[in-house]
């Protein structure tokens, strides 16, 4: 028996437990974030509500100032936390994370029976259809995992059954 260990990303303490007493206390940080759509990094303010774990790193749900959204921010590419300041943002406006999606996941229609079958077994499906439900911030990151997002995944033996209903989730330009 052996098991396939992935690379694990390590959130420094420091930094967590500044971003933890924004959210117990409400109030909104200034950090130096470094994101994959710039070169370098940048100094804002956010204002994190939550944290999610998407099966491979940490994420920081906060309102980000810059871009007057709500946004996730890998918690390892937070940097440095300048200072900290009362927050007038409401994170119950978030209605992407306080709100949930169904996603519907079935096998590839080309399979044969034979396959087809096959893959109900393996994903456990009922009436050959998987139903996950997931916040809606989070969708992104779970049909990511299933390689089910792209027209690339021909590879996977299942396809997202309902991804019309959801395409504004999986714009790249949410990816941050």
């Amino acid at each position: 028996c052996d098991v396939v260990t992935l690379p694990t990303r390590r959130e420094r303490n420091d930094v967590l437990l500044s971003v933890l007493w924004a959210i117990r206390d409400l109030s909104e940080i200034e950090v130096t974030y470094q994101s994959m759509r710039r070169p370098s990094a940048t100094r804002r303010w956010i204002v994190p509500h939550s944290l999610a774990f998407d099966g491979a790193r940490w994420h920081v749900r906060a309102w980000c100032h810059e871009s007057n959204m709500f946004r996730d921010f890998v918690l390892t590419r937070i940097q440095e936390i300048h200072t900290r300041r009362v927050s007038e943002v409401d994170a119950t406006k978030d209605s992407e994370w306080h709100t949930y999606a169904v996603v519907e996941i079935e096998p590839r229609p080309d399979l044969t029976v034979g396959q087809r079958d096959s893959v109900i077994t393996d994903f456990g499906m009922q009436n050959g259809t998987l139903c996950k439900t997931i916040r809606r911030a989070l969708v992104q990151y779970f049909v990511r995992h299933l390689q089910i997002d792209g027209p690339g995944n021909a590879g996977q033996p299942i396809v997202w059954a309902n991804r019309e209903e959801f395409k504004d989730l999986v714009d790249p330009d949410r990816l941050y």
